[in-house]
């Protein structure tokens, strides 16, 4: 069986990031995000992560991730 990860082409990590999300996002496009995130990040970072799609006038849809990234046989 094939196997395969798309990884993204770089890492950002550092106090204040989130803030930034949709500034780095606007670099790949503005169409609009499609966020997969985990609860803990969605529980914790939620409001931070949308106001800087609302900042930036980016449209957004916001999802937590129900831990499967890949369909099972």
């Amino acid at each position: 069986m094939t196997k395969i990860i798309c990884s993204p082409g770089s890492y950002i990590q550092g106090p204040g990031e989130l803030k930034k999300l949709a500034g780095y996002y606007s670099q790949l496009g503005s169409k609009g995000a499609y966020l997969i995130v985990d609860a803990f990040i969605l529980k914790t970072y939620k409001d931070e992560i949308i106001s800087s799609f609302e900042a930036e006038n980016i449209p957004y849809s916001i999802n937590e991730f129900g831990g499967e990234c890949s369909i099972h046989p």
